[in-house]
């Protein structure tokens, strides 16, 4: 294990795989991805990063890494209090949105909006940005070039 050991994600990765807590500070960050080159070839590697701009930084350090990969989950509302995994393509971002995802209860003055915008149609432009905006993010990859 590198990085904390605080998530439970057992049902989208193998037994044996590498859960990586993606540090903010880039020397940390460093320090990780030279724990990861000593990995074997194929290793399962879980990336996890729970800060704004997760996509992004899943998806350079992997490169950087040697890490090719495969899938990419959204953590929501949160990485470490996620009540969905929600893989992070069109379709299932689509059916999230569309049958899963609600607003809040309480007087918010926004639940007008918020129940508004949950009925807009969802195609790919807003599954990235969904996929952009939501921080919370599962990574989910093999070590070695494709």
């Amino acid at each position: 294990m590198i990085g904390d050991g605080d998530l439970q994600w057992p049902q989208i990765a193998p037994d044996g795989a590498v859960a990586v807590t993606l540090p903010l500070w880039p020397p940390a960050r460093k320090a990780v991805r030279l724990r990861l080159r000593e990995l074997p070839e194929g290793a399962v590697v879980a990336l996890c990063d729970a800060a704004p701009g997760s996509r992004g930084r899943c998806r350079r350090f992997a490169s950087s890494a040697n890490v090719r990969l495969e899938r990419e989950y959204l953590a929501v509302p949160t990485l470490h209090s996620a009540a969905f995994l929600v893989q992070d393509a069109p379709g299932p971002v689509s059916y999230f949105w569309h049958n899963l995802a609600a607003v809040p209860p309480g007087g918010n003055v926004l639940r007008p909006v918020l129940g508004g915008l949950l009925r807009l149609p969802v195609g790919p432009d807003f599954s990235r940005l969904l996929g952009w905006v939501v921080p919370g993010r599962i990574a989910l990859g093999r070590v070695g070039s494709s």
